[in-house]
């Protein structure tokens, strides 16, 4: 994917590792082998693949502009506070997304290369569909903007995040987006 990507466009400059969701909610009885490695594929492996191979662009674009490229991991509040119900793996994979940009920026800060997360709250997406609206009003009640939030106010975070002018000298940093529903 990355070299079809490369190829096409010509280089990396942005890395978004947006890949992520529950595959199922399971308890931990529940949990056995296959399901841990179809949740940690999905949440977790995808994004160090995606970031690895991605790497020598990242850094020849940086090297080329003179300015930083970005890595974006999609996070996602489960990673501080465990996941909901059934949703422990899940939480697991993101909390890892949100520790490993660490290590990364103290390897290849020196390429060029900047390390950040957004870490969204509730958002009224498909990922939360499956929802009923009573459900949905209990959650927005728990938020102190006193509801869910919407694509279009993370999309300001993604752009922030990529753009060399905005956050230049930003990594390593976990940016939550989420009504205040997680303050730490």
């Amino acid at each position: 994917m990355i070299n079809e990507f490369v190829a096409h466009f010509g280089g990396i400059d942005v890395l978004i590792n947006n890949a992520g969701g529950l595959v199922a909610r399971k308890p931990l009885p529940e949990i056995d082998d296959a399901f841990f490695d179809a949740v940690m594929d999905l949440n977790m492996r995808s994004a160090v693949m995606m970031t690895k191979f991605a790497l020598p662009h990242l850094k020849a674009a940086a090297q080329a502009s003179g300015q930083t490229s970005s890595v974006i991991g999609v996070g996602s509040i489960a990673g501080h506070t465990g996941g909901g119900p059934g949703a422990a793996l899940y939480g697991v994979g993101k909390a890892a997304l949100h520790n490993i940009q660490k290590n990364w920026v103290d390897y290849h800060s020196q390429d060029g290369i900047r390390f950040n997360v957004i870490s969204p709250g509730v958002v009224d997406t498909a990922f939360h569909a499956d929802k009923s609206a009573e459900a949905k009003a209990k959650i927005a009640a728990g938020i102190p903007l006193g509801r869910l939030g919407r694509a279009d106010e993370m999309a300001p975070s993604f752009l922030f995040f990529a753009s060399h002018a905005c956050s230049g000298y930003i990594t390593g940093q976990i940016l939550d987006v989420n009504g205040g529903q997680y303050k730490h």
